[in-house]
Order: structure tokens, then sequence, then C-alpha cells
């Protein structure tokens, strides 16, 4: 006899007899009992596979097991899904789950054909677990439809979904629901796992066969509350595999993974040899590892061939530190939770249901769960019973009761019959929940709405009466509800929508009831989001009624994304466009993301939502271009543009990236070092800093050097900042990696092209190249002459004196630059200093060289200055004489040396004779700096950042204000003594030439004319004014000229003349001041950056002039 089948031929049999074929009520329609949940699962709400709330029993019966459910959804396949933290894409991570649903039978092709994709909400996340809430409503995802599968050998329909989106950024396992219109909805479980594996290891390799436990290290499985582990297998050294049931053969507490040895029946360790464990777990990868088994002492209470030698004692279950859930109910929490009373209501039929299949050994898991929740967990918490029209409930007890005192009398009490005298139980509670088919509870039933008949049936239809398919109502349709009791509908009280309470739906404006007919109108349904939909109905007399609706909105067909162009360079936008739009799509653009060549998923930003520093942002134009800045692509190679609308999901398209990557913005570097073996500091000239607040790298030599941000002596391959100069930042590097003579620095950043440099380990000095060596060194400045020193605060030395502009040149030596003095077979080393003091050393300081006096001897010394950075080797002769300080003194012949101070300048003659540089001293009468005439003051700190001077016969010094010099050019300085004038010149390196006779009455007649036509003044611009300067002419004629100037037009505005140059201030005024050689020009109807007309009115004649962009004057008339 088959079992099965009688098992179930008496299972139906007790149904039947269950149902009484009288009208009368045999038994009550629900039973109501209470009980205490915890807080949190009294208010957790549970989902149908359709995602619409769960509040009452959809049936009454069970599947029982071995039936095989026919739901029309073809077989389909999910491999692990692997998830990746790249930084890269939506919420850091990147990745993809990939279904493969079959699409080889006809009826499987219609299952996948029914599948809007062009509506966002056919592909949702739902959670894991058996409340199964809706974490994603519109998953995006892309489908081929058609492919092969991944052996090769079926046709299947493919679903990918990238990972990254809303809710849907971590390992662990989740449901994939797909919606086919007029199709069973599918649920399909998916598993995501982390990308690195976790590892599992042995604490003790061997491990004895008398181990009680084994201990095992796990890494890289980060987990919370929830165990992730779920099965473990032991394959044994004779190739056998032992599955391993956790608790009794294995656990995992945190980071620590133990097998127990120790089991009463049977010892796991039973072979010598290598052991291989292996563990699955939901979120990760599956681990495992090998270990050696070796024969140990046998563990006390066994023999030696593992059997015990007596049976030990019970021991009392002691649970600590570990809880489980269990299945049935529809949740758990740990002891210290805080609970709440609920009214529980059982429908009879499903209740009857359940203990027969118990009775009858065919029990199912969700059986098992209604009767574990009413024999154990409600036990003796019984409070009502209610008819099929829950009019009012009747005491359990009294019920109870009267059925034994019946049955005693041997008579059959009918619910109807008990209900006509029976006593009613004290009060309808205010909240209900109603147990589900699986065992889990309806959502909460508050306010007496549980109370009533039963609704009628109801079935959506079209204005001409046909059923709607997948309950879906188009958008700006009406919703229109069939009924066969129209007594029911006139009854109904109020309408809403998603629990919406207020505003509810007003019967005229809102909605319309016709005979058996209700119709909700389709301008009240567009007040809510499209989507699933639930609609709650309420009647007098009847329960609160729940029907599940998809408000569905009219998409617009086939849009696509496509490339305007196959390939993209890195110097312009890329652009890409949706096809077959009127903006509908766009109009609810949600975001836009690239793939990289890597897989790495980015989602981009508007200007405004992310700011234009990055040139990575994206526009929207004319509804159907959409258009990335190129600093999103950072590779060459294929990346995926996707865009993803509210209710379209997702589209995407393919763009080829090729060429030249961006330029980083550096323009230039240049390089010193802070000592022979310091840091290197290099200083680059950068368009702006943006990119130093990107994810860059910096590498000496192919050694990544990481940043070091604390103030502190920098360690080795670390490198800072120095950023208080605006566009020149100055990097500074330890040397630890400095390996070569020239050391190769990469700066590199994603999306742009790397800077390279070259630095000299010696000196510091930087180039930016391709090459693959520095190029050759500059010529450096020609030597002309050295002038000895001394007598002042330091110590005797030679001033070196360079041709040329030699600042460059200058600036370039440091503590690396190496200084040598040879005389005959004798060579002196020269020490840097920054300050020159000392024996030997050499510093730069004011823009000139010094060295020592005491390196030097009598006769020629050959001077070798090397390692300046970028110049080579500069050699020459100083030569000493032996001959004694002349005791005369010609001031027109001797020329005295300059010391720059701060505010003022010394001409020191301390080289020459006491007595003869005191009596000529006393002799000077006035002084002239660039025709500026200085006035004599008796103390020589009152030339103080002025044009006065004080001669000092004593330290043989003339002390000269610093006012009228120039620094850095040329200065005229002229000398008044008792046989007439002396003419000095100075140059930028403060040497002293006299100006011959010849040379200065070329000068002077040179100067003595003034031609405001041919002869142009400089230009000054201030903050708020310009200055006309004139001050290289002749003094009086300048002077003689400015008088006659009478008006001044400026782009032709005239300007006014004012008494004061400062009133000329940012306005259209003007100031001539002869005493200065100067026009003072208010700024106001000047154009920065522009060309600019000035015309001077000197009498009758008019002098037109252009104020070229670069502040060069020319004359135009």
């Amino acid at each position: 006899m088959n079992c099965k089948k009688f098992g179930r031929a008496a299972a139906s049999m007790a149904l039947v007899l269950s149902v009484v074929s009288t009208s009368a009520m045999a038994a009550p329609a629900d039973l109501m009992g209470h009980d205490s949940l915890y807080v949190w699962d009294y208010h957790l709400t549970n989902y149908d596979k359709n995602g619409s709330i769960r509040v009452t029993p959809e049936k009454t019966t069970f599947a029982l097991p071995g039936d095989q459910q026919d739901s029309g959804i073809p077989a389909y396949f999910a491999p692990d899904a692997v998830i990746s933290e790249t930084g890269g894409g939506g919420y850091g991570v990147s990745g993809q789950v990939e279904i493969q649903l079959s699409y080889e039978s006809e009826r499987d092709r219609a299952w996948v054909d029914a599948i809007r994709t062009d509506d966002s909400s056919s592909v949702q996340l739902v959670s894991f677990d058996e409340n199964k809430r809706t974490v994603n409503a519109a998953l995006g995802c892309s489908f081929e439809i058609g492919v092969k599968s991944d052996d090769g050998q079926h046709t299947v329909a493919k679903l990918t979904i990238p990972l990254g989106q809303t809710n849907f950024y971590s390992n662990g396992r989740y449901y994939v629901r797909v919606r086919a219109e007029g199709k069973e909805t599918a649920l399909i479980p998916i598993h995501v796992v982390n990308d690195k594996a976790p590892t599992i290891t042995p604490q003790l390799d061997p491990v004895w066969t008398t181990e009680p436990k084994a201990f095992f290290d796990v890494s890289d499985m980060t987990y919370g509350v929830l165990m992730p582990a779920y099965a473990a297998e032991l394959s044994y050294p004779d190739g056998t595999t032992k599955p391993l049931t956790i608790i009794k053969d294995w656990y995992l507490i945190g980071n620590l993974f133990v097998l127990y040895n120790d089991n009463e029946k049977e010892a796991l360790f039973t072979q010598l040899g290598t052991y291989t464990l292996t563990v699955h777990s939901t979120g990760f990868k599956d681990m495992s590892c090998t270990f050696e088994m070796e024969k140990g002492q046998p563990i006390p209470g066994y023999t030696v061939d593992r059997t015990p030698t007596a049976k030990p004692k019970p021991k009392p279950v002691r649970v600590d530190a570990v809880s489980r859930a269990t299945g049935g109910g529809s949740g758990s929490g740990g002891e210290g939770s805080m609970v709440m009373p609920a009214n529980i209501i059982f429908n009879e039929d499903l209740l009857s249901n359940a203990q027969i299949l118990g009775k009858l050994g065919l029990r199912t898991p969700e059986s098992n769960s209604i009767n574990r929740r009413w024999s154990f967990l409600m036990k003796n918490k019984w409070d009502a019973v209610y008819d099929a029209d829950r009019r009012h409930g009747y005491d359990w007890m009294d019920y109870m009761d009267a059925v034994q005192r019946a049955k005693k009398n041997g008579e059959y009490l009918t619910f109807e019959e008990y209900a006509k005298h029976g006593k009613l139980s004290g009060g309808n509670p205010y909240a209900i929940k109603e147990v589900l088919e699986d065992g889990l509870l309806g959502e909460t039933q508050m306010g007496g709405v549980y109370l009533g008949k039963l609704a009628p049936n109801m079935e959506l239809i079209d204005t001409k009466g046909q059923k709607r398919p997948d309950q879906l109502v188009p958008e700006g349709e009406d919703m229109i509800l069939s009924c066969d009791d129209s007594t029911y509908l006139k009854a109904i009280t109020g309408i809403m929508v998603d629990g919406h309470q207020f505003p509810r739906l007003e019967e005229g404006r809102d909605y319309k009831i016709d005979d058996n007919r209700l119709t909700v109108y389709g301008r009240s349904l567009a007040d809510f989001d499209f989507g699933p939909k639930r609609i709650t109905l309420d009647a007098d007399g009847y329960r609160r009624t729940y029907l599940n609706i998809v408000y569905g909105k009219n998409l617009e067909q086939n849009v696509q994304l496509e490339a305007k162009k196959p390939t993209f360079g890195h110097d312009e936008a890329v652009f890409v466009r949706l096809t077959n739009t009127q903006g509908d799509f766009m109009k609810h653009l949600q975001k836009v993301e690239i793939i990289d060549p890597k897989g790495v998923t980015t989602q981009l930003l508007t200007k405004d939502q992310g700011g234009d520093s990055s040139n990575d942002w994206y526009t929207v134009n004319d509804n159907t271009t959409i258009g990335i800045l190129p600093g999103a692509f950072t590779q060459n190679g294929t990346y995926t543009v996707q865009v993803t609308a509210k209710y379209y999901g997702m589209r995407s398209t393919k763009v080829e990236l090729s060429g030249e990557l961006p330029a980083l913005g550096i323009s230039k570097v240049s390089g010193t070092r802070t000592a022979p073996e310091g840091t290197y500091q290099l200083t680059l000239n950068e368009e702006n800093g943006k990119w130093r607040l990107k994810k860059y790298q910096i590498a000496v030599n192919g050694t990544r050097y990481l940043e070091q941000t604390e103030s502190d002596t920098l360690r080795d391959n670390m490198f800072c900042w120095n950023v208080r100069t605006e566009n020149q930042p100055v990097l500074y590097l330890s040397p630890s990696a400095f390996s070569k003579e020239q050391n190769e620095i990469l700066i590199t950043l994603e999306g742009y092209a790397p800077v390279r440099m070259l630095v000299d380990a010696a000196s510091g000095y930087a180039v930016m190249t391709r090459e693959e060596t520095m190029p050759e060194g500059k010529e450096a400045p020609a030597f002309d002459s050295a002038q000895r020193v001394t007598d002042t605060a330091k110590p005797d030395h030679y001033r070196i004196h360079l041709n040329g502009d030699a600042q460059d040149y200058l600036n370039a030596i440091g503590a690396y630059t190496k200084v040598t003095v040879q005389h005959g077979d004798s060579t002196q080393t020269y020490q840097y200093r920054d300050i020159l003091s000392g024996k030997q050393s050499f510093a730069v300081q004011d823009g000139l060289l010094e060295l020592t006096a005491d390196g030097f001897q009598t006769g020629k010394n050959t001077v070798t200055i090397a390692q300046v950075g970028g110049f080579k080797p500069l050699t020459f002769t100083v030569t000493v004489s032996e001959e004694a300080p002349s005791d005369d003194f010609d001031a027109r012949a001797q020329m005295p040396t300059v010391e720059k101070k701060y505010g003022y300048y010394k001409l020191n003659y301390k080289a020459f004779s006491n007595e003869k540089v005191a009596e000529w001293l006393r002799t000077v009468t006035g002084v002239q700096v660039n025709e500026t005439s200085y006035t004599s003051t008796e103390y020589a700190s009152d030339v103080y950042h002025d044009t006065e001077y004080n001669v000092y016969p004593k330290k043989r010094t003339i002390y000269l204000g610093a006012k009228a010099f120039q620094d850095g050019k040329d200065n005229t300085i002229v000398l008044t003594d008792g046989k007439g004038t002396i003419k000095l010149r100075m140059n930028g390196s403060l040497k002293v030439e006299l100006v011959q006779e010849e040379e200065s009455s070329t000068v002077a007649a040179t100067v003595a004319a003034f031609d405001a036509h041919t002869q142009m003044p400089t230009v000054e611009k201030k903050y708020g004014y310009y200055k006309l300067n004139y001050k290289a002419f002749s003094n009086e004629k300048v002077a003689e000229w400015l008088r006659t100037v009478t008006g001044v037009q400026v782009n032709e505005t005239s300007y006014t003349s004012t008494e004061y140059a400062s009133d000329v201030y940012h306005d259209t005024e003007y100031n001539v001041y002869p005493k200065k050689r100067t026009i003072y020009l208010g700024a106001k109807a000047f154009q920065d950056g522009k060309d600019n007309t000035i015309v001077l009115t000197s009498g009758k004649d008019t002098l037109t002039l252009r104020m070229t962009s670069d502040l060069k004057i020319e004359v135009v008339n």
C-alpha cells in the first residue's frame, strides 16, 4: 500500500467530515486569544511575493509535502554575485548580479516576454526573510533575451543588475522580485559575497585525536549580530566527507571557529592524516583549510578505541553568549527586549486543517508554525470565539463548557445553536492581528475594522467590463471595481489609497457608485505616485477590505540610449542621446553613471550638485541629450554610460575613449636642497591646486611616498606641502629614495597625464622632462671682478661681480654648492653659510656672492664654483697684490664698496687710508641719487627710508637713505666736493664705477632737452589710479612742460583737474605734479587689460597717447 497516498486520502476525508452539510454553523468561524509579543515583532509588517501588505490569510489549505506548485515561472539560475569595495561606483562598491531565466519552451518565452522592461517597477529588491520587505522598488538593470547560458547548453534570458544601488550595496542574501504582466510573480533568491574570501587557519597543527576541541582563527569576515556561517563539512584522510551539525559539531563565535570532538556518541577525529575543513557562510565566499591529525592520549572517560568507559551523567543545559532564532514565529528577540500584549485571531478552518495534518503525520513548516502558536505560545490564553459575520465575540470558556456539557449528554452543539443564548465576551478589543497561512501575523487592524461580515469579492475591470490583467490601472484611466453585491457598495463609508487617512477619497468628487460598480476617477489616482497601490475600503457592517492594484504610468515606448559618435578624446565632452522620447524619460531622470574599463561604477553629479572644480559633471540638453565633461573619463578604453529614470529603469550605451590624457596643470618646477644631506624642496608653478585635493600619488625612483601631515622632521619616504604662495606650492621630499645622481619623480593622478621630473641628487635642481637624462647645464655668468671689502661687521671678504643678469645663477647657489680656492698646490674648500661668518665660507646676500678672504693668498687664486643647479661649473682667477696700500687717496679713481641695509645704503671707503679719506669726506657738501637731491643730516640714523644723507669721516662712510634708489637696477649717485662733482654708477650687484666726464656730458646733453611727442612716460598702475611718470628726463624741462598741461581725456572721457593727487582715487579727475614729474589719473575711465587712449592738452598742442594692455606708452599723433 502506498502510505503517502493513504495519508492524503485520510486528510481529505477528515476535511470533508469537518464541514457540516446542513446550513447550521458547526463551529465558530474565528478563535481569538492573547499573547505577549516583542514590540518590534508586533509592529513588523509582512508582505506577499507581490509586495502587498499581508493582513488576513488568503487561503486556509496547505500544500502537502512533495506537491509541486506549477506557477508557470521559468527555471532560473543565479550564481553568487561578487561585490567589491572600489570607492568608485554608487555607495563605493561595484559588481553585478546575473540571473538566467529559461527561454526554451513556449511557456517560458511567454512568461519572459510579459516582463515590462520599460517599467522600472518590474524588477525589485526584497529582503531575504519571512517578512519579504521591498527594499528597492525600482532596481536598475539590463535585459538580454535569447542568449546562451554560461555552459552554452541552453537558451536563456539574462537579467543583469548592477550593485551599488539604493539599499543594495552590501553582501548577504536577497530576493529579486520579477513581475511579468498577467503572470505569476517570481521571487528569485540571490547571494552577494564579498570579493575577498575569508580565511580560516588552525591554531594548532597537528591536532591530537584526543583533543576535546580544535580551534581555528577566522579573518576577513566582518559581521553584525547574526552569525553568517550556516554549514560546514569535514573531509577525512580516506576521502570521505561528513556534513557537520551546527552546535553539536561546530560553532563560530566572533573570529573563533570551534570543532567539538567530545560528543558522547561520536567523535569527529577518528582517523590519522590530513583533514580538510570547509565552511559556508552567508555573504562570504567559502573558506577552507587543511590540518594534520596525530595520535594523542585518550580523553578521560574514553577507551583507546573511542568508546565511553561509562555513561556520563547528564549535565544541565546552559546557554551562554549565544542564542539562535528558530523557525515558525514571525520573529524573535532577546530576553531583555520590551514586550506588549497582542490580541490574535485564528481562522478556525485554517487552524483545523493544520491540526489534522499534524495528527496524520503530514506536517508542513507552515502548519507546524500555526499549531505551535496555538497550542504552545497561546496555551490557556484563549479568550473568545466569533461567528462568520464577526458581529461580536463570545466567551471562550463558556463556549467550551457548553460544548462539553452537550457532548456529555450525547448531543452535538452547533455554534449557531450556542450563539442563540451564548455568553458574550467582555467587549471587542481595539486592535487585533490575524494569523496568516504560514503562521506569521498580519498587519495590525485597529478601531474595530476587523468586525463585521466579509466583503464580497470584487474584480478590477475596464470600461468595457473586461477584467484587467495583473490588476493594472493605466495612467489617466479610472479604476473600476465590479461587485455582485450592490448592498456592499452602498454601505461604503470611506476609501483610502496606501493608508492615507487624510485626505480620504470623497464620493462625488473622487469616486461614484453605479449599481454594482465602484468607479474611482483617474484624476484622483493621479494625486498619488505610480506603482503598486493598496486600496482600503470601509463599509458599515463589513470588515475593512484591502485591494492591491498597480497604478501604471503611460511610458514612452522603446526608449534607447546611444552615443553621438563611437570614439571621444579626453579634450572634449562625451555626448549621449535618448531616442524615441518626447522628454518624459528625462523629466524623471534619477541618476547618470559611468562604468570604466576596470568595471568601477561612478555616479555623476550636475554642476549645481557637485560644483565644477573637477570638470566631471554632466549637463542635460533639449530633453534628449546628456553631455559629460571629459574629467569624468580617466582612462582610455571602453566605458558604459547608463542613465536611470523613475518608472523607466536604466538605459545604457558604450563609448570609446582614446588619445592623450589632459595635463595636470603644472607648468614649471624649480628645485633646491636645504642642506648637503637634507630635504629636497621643489617649487611648482600650477594653474590651480584642485588636483592636490584628489587621490594623487608621488613616487621617487619607483618608491611611493606618503604625505606627512604632522609638523615634524620628514620621515623616510614621506612628503609634505607648503602652500602659502598661491599657485606656487612647495613640495618637500625626504631624501631616503634619492639613490641616483639624477632621480625620477612621478606625480600621477588618474585621468591626467603623469608629471615627470628629474632631480639632481646633489643640488636638488629639478626639471620637467620626458627625456631619460637632464638637459645639459647652462653657461654660468662670466666673471667680471672681485672687490675686497674690509672693516665691516662681516669678516674681510671678496665681493664677486658677475656680468649680465646673474640672479638665476645666484639663486641656484646653496648648501650643496662646492666652492674651492686653489693657489699653487694648496686648495681650500669653502663652506656655505646663510650669513657670511667663520673661516673659509661663502654666502649669497642681497644678490651678491661673497667669499671670505682668508682662503686667498698673494698672487693668482683660482676659484671654482660647482654644483649650481642647472649651470655648468664656473672658474675664474682673483689676483691678490703684494703692494702695501698707498697713503694717497683720489675719490675720482678709488671706488667705494656698497653695503645694502634695510632702509639705507653705505658707501664704504674703509679699504683706503684713514686720514686721506676722512679729509676728503669733510669736503663733501652735496648728494644726488637718481637726480633726487638729498639733504644732509646730523645723525646717520636719520637717513632711514628717506632722501637724506650723512657723511661720517671717522668711519670713512657715507650713509644714504634708500628712498630714491631702485632695487636691482643701475643707480646714479652724484657727490659734490670742493673740486666739483663726482658721478658714480652703482649696478644691480652693488658694484660702483666712475662715470667719465665725456659720458657724463653726453648724458647731460641727452637729458637737457625734452620733447613730449618723442619721449614717452612710464606707467605705474596703482589701486584706484594710474601714474604717468617722466622722471627719466631732465627735471626742469619736464616740469616746464607739465605746467602747460591744461586738459586730460581718457577713452573720450574728459577728466577734471584737482588740487591734490589723492583726490583722483577711483574718479575721473587728474593732478599734474611738476616737482615729481608725474601726472596722476583716476582709474574710473580705464579698461583693465585692454588698450586705453589718453589725450593730453598743452597750450594749443594736443598729444594723443595709447597705453597698451601691458602698460607701454606709444604716441598716436
